[in-house]
């Protein structure tokens, strides 16, 4: 059996032939799609050998169970006093850093403890590793580099090793380049050690590490999860008599797989995507043995000729094998096309919800070539064995009988198709009420005006005092308001739906507690992004380090701590001060608009002591166009030479920022739902084209008896709007019901209105119309003799 006449073979019944390709395309495409994905993703987010004796240890509460906090220095050591349970127990903090070129560029470094490779058991390609002297406070300054920033930023230069490169304005000698393979899920291109004092590495104050251990040979994680139960005990001990004891009952430590920390709600969402990909091609291949059905049973006489001239079962057997192999191969080749097309817009809408994860260059692997090229001739000819006439697998695919119908014996099959149909529903509201969600999130007020405002980070030196930070911001923000066209200019410490995240806790006179984001800024602020002062005043230049501390508080924050907004001249104590509130805000979505608006307050950047420093935020609004960056660069040289220009870029960015998870369920969702109605299509197609494939005598003794071809083309779409309808109502009735299960999930999420169920509705019973109208008409047509000779 030549390939030649095989594919002759399929070319000659088109109109089942084709439909059964594309179905198997689309189901080994999403086979080999989600192959690559999950090793590409698996392999960027841990490139590490062994990584399943990773883990993540981490800190929390009993309040928070999901919540997963940063440990402190002093907790490290209390983690790495379980040799026995871990290998090595190593710490990280990522953070960005000032690389000094002609221009200076930002670039994420990772600070990290000198055991931090050793741990992860990589070593570096050129040059040596860190050790616990390059650790030491006061030791001279070192650099490990990544291949990437290696090859990229210095033309893989390997005199590189052994010079000194300015980071943040400071000298650091290069020691070594990491090996290639080796990169972190944010596309770090610097590490360096912490260089404690031995003061700073037993506190137990702030909490800001990442920790990894390692797991000896012969440890278990039930193990690890028992010497965190013990760390949280000593904890316990430490505390007892500084902290209340229901809050130091809430305290947990545990360990995570490692992977699973590093993907987070990616991993969950890959698990999704395996199940879908999964339905969708057990859908596609029951559909296309469904189509393949038909078209045996178009060929009856076909084979009763060959049988007749001397053909085995067998030799029909492998005569369909061969066939279906061919299908099948054909399919797969198809399906690597759409994977191939796939897996780059699948990375950028992956970046969406994931902008820290190194998404781009996302492509097929040799497994995942291999599968497909394997899986897709064995499904071909699984699914010709099993629609060939008789066969046991058949039953379940024929409409059964003699004279079947959809309503017959074919119950199974009629059952399978309304299934598809159901999900396809489900999908198709979700995705049409994810959309108009979208819309509607996007246009809600987020409590300040983000039309012409801009902003862009500069890093700070670590440990410049407050009162330079604040000189510093004074005098960017005065050199931004003077620039033409500009209209006002601030600073602050976190920029609203930037993702910063910032809490303060204090105990109210009345006892209870209160967990407001804190936020620093300086005069100007307000005006740049819109801010709206309800009652009160803004801050000002008076109010400086050594006068009345003050803050702006938002109405949320004024009604939780005081049950009034009515708050201006009221004090609130944070830490070892206590501030006068001068002004209230009206609330923000300091998170997106997808979610509440949190109790928030502002305090002066030269009184902002007890507040989180990090990056420095610059806004300003416009009326016109915005300045250039090459503008905002030579700004920086004057103001603040050696710091780089970072994230240049308009608010209306980071609102669809935050709205990234929302659109990328909508891409996906809406991508599963044209799969599903497609599939559900070629379900009601197959049904269809084997029932008038198999009842072609009913339909000549019809014909010959008087009925019309109208007539016989009205039976078999009333046939599918019944089993259409049915299906569709009970689809679009389950996506209504996950749709209101999901908004939790998705945050403050509008409800859609009736008349996108309708949509659906109408959409998948068209769907299913359309599809069963090419059959109906091939019955219709079909002529009394021509139906008798056949059978």
């Amino acid at each position: 059996m030549r390939p030649a006449s095989l594919l002759k073979s399929l070319l000659r019944e088109p109109r089942t032939a084709l439909p059964a390709l594309i179905l198997l395309a689309l189901g080994i495409g999403g086979f080999a799609w989600m192959m690559a994905l999950h090793r590409s993703l698996m392999v960027r987010s841990l490139p590490a050998p062994r990584p399943d004796r990773l883990l993540s240890l981490w800190n929390g509460s009993a309040a928070v169970p999901e919540r997963h906090g940063t440990p402190s220095t002093g907790d490290l050591q209390l983690m790495r006093g379980f040799p026995q349970v871990f290998k090595g127990v190593a710490a990280w903090e990522p953070t960005h850093a000032n690389l000094g070129f002609e221009v200076p560029v930002r670039v994420r470094l990772d600070r990290v403890t000198a055991n931090y490779f050793d741990v992860l058991e990589v070593q570096p390609a050129l040059g040596r590793g860190f050790t616990a002297a390059d650790d030491e406070a006061g030791a001279p300054s070192t650099l490990l580099i990544s291949h990437r920033a290696w090859r990229d930023r210095f033309g893989a230069d390997p005199g590189l090793v052994g010079r000194s490169l300015s980071v943040d304005g400071a000298s650091a000698q290069v020691i070594g380049v990491l090996p290639e393979g080796f990169h972190t899920p944010q596309g770090t291109e610097l590490f360096q050690p912490f260089q404690w004092t031995a003061a700073r590495r037993d506190n137990h104050g702030p909490h800001f590490l990442r920790v990894v251990a390692r797991l000896q040979d012969n440890a278990t994680p039930a193990q690890a999860r028992a010497a965190m139960a013990q760390v949280a005990g000593r904890i316990r001990e430490l505390f007892a008599g500084e902290a209340p004891k229901d809050l130091l009952d809430q305290v947990r430590y545990g360990v995570t797989p490692l992977v699973d920390e590093a993907l987070g709600q990616g991993l969950r969402l890959l698990r999704l995507l395996r199940w879908a990909t999964a339905l969708v091609l057990l859908l596609a291949a029951y559909n296309a043995g469904s189509l393949l059905l038909a078209r045996g049973l178009g060929r009856r006489n076909e084979m009763a000729v060959r049988s007749a001239l001397g053909a085995e079962p067998a030799d029909l057997r492998r005569l369909l094998v061969a066939e279906g192999a061919l299908l099948g191969g054909l399919g797969a080749l198809g399906g690597l096309l759409l994977a191939h097309l796939s897996l780059g817009l699948t990375g950028r809408i992956l970046g969406w919800s994931f902008p820290d994860l190194a998404l781009d260059g996302l492509s097929l692997d040799g497994p995942s070539l291999l599968g497909a090229a394997l899986l897709g001739p064995l499904l071909g000819a699984v699914c010709a064995l099993a629609a060939q006439p008789g066969h046991q697998l058949a039953a379940l695919l024929r409409v059964g009988g003699r004279a079947p119908r959809l309503g017959g014996q074919g119950r199974a099959r009629r059952l399978f198709v309304g299934a598809q149909l159901v999900l396809g529903g489900a999908l198709l509201l979700g995705a049409l009420s994810l959309q108009h969600g979208l819309g509607r999130l996007a246009a809600a007020d987020p409590g300040f005006d983000l039309a012409r405002v801009w902003s862009f980070q500069i890093q700070p030196a670590r440990r410049m005092p407050l009162e330079s930070r604040a000189r510093l911001a004074e005098a960017i923000t005065a050199r931004l308001a003077a620039l033409p066209g500009v209209q006002a200019a601030g600073a602050c410490n976190g920029l609203p739906m930037s993702g910063f995240r910032s809490d303060l806790h204090t105990v109210l006179p009345d006892g209870r507690n209160l967990d407001p984001e804190a936020r620093a800024l300086t005069p100007g602020l307000l005006k740049a992004l819109g801010l709206r002062l309800l009652r009160g005043r803004d801050v000002d230049v008076t109010d400086q380090a050594g006068s009345d501390p003050v803050m702006l508080v938002t109405r949320a924050l004024a009604l939780e701590a005081f049950g009034s907004d009515d708050v201006v001249g009221r004090r609130l104590p944070f830490g070892d001060q206590s501030f006068t509130i001068v002004g209230v805000l009206a609330d923000l979505r300091e998170f997106g608009p997808a979610q509440p608006a949190p109790p928030l307050f502002y305090v002066p950047l030269a009184q902002s002591g007890m507040v989180w420093h990090g990056d420095l935020y610059l806004v300003f609004r416009t009326l016109g166009p915005a300045p250039t960056g090459a503008q905002l660069q030579a700004l920086l040289r004057e103001a603040a030479p050696g710091l780089a220009l970072d994230r240049y870029l308009p608010m209306e960015d980071l609102l669809k920022a935050q709205l990234g998870p929302q659109r990328m369920a909508l891409a996906f969702i809406g991508a599963f739902a044209a799969l599903a109605l497609l599939l559900a299509a070629g379900g009601v197609f197959g049904i269809m084209a084997a029932s008038v494939s198999a009842r072609r005598a009913e339909f000549g003794v019809r014909s010959a008896l008087g009925a019309s071809p109208l007539a016989i083309l009205g039976q078999i779409l009333k046939e599918t709007v019944r089993l259409a309808l049915l299906a569709s109502l009970a689809g679009v009735l389950l996506g209504g019901l996950l749709e209101r299960l999901g908004r939790e999930a998705l945050g403050a999420w509008p409800s859609p209105p009736l008349q996108l169920s309708l949509l659906a509705l109408g959409t998948l019973v068209g769907a299913a119309l359309a599809s069963a109208l090419l059959p109906a008409l091939r019955a219709a047509r079909m002529s009394p003799a021509e139906a008798l000779r056949d059978d």
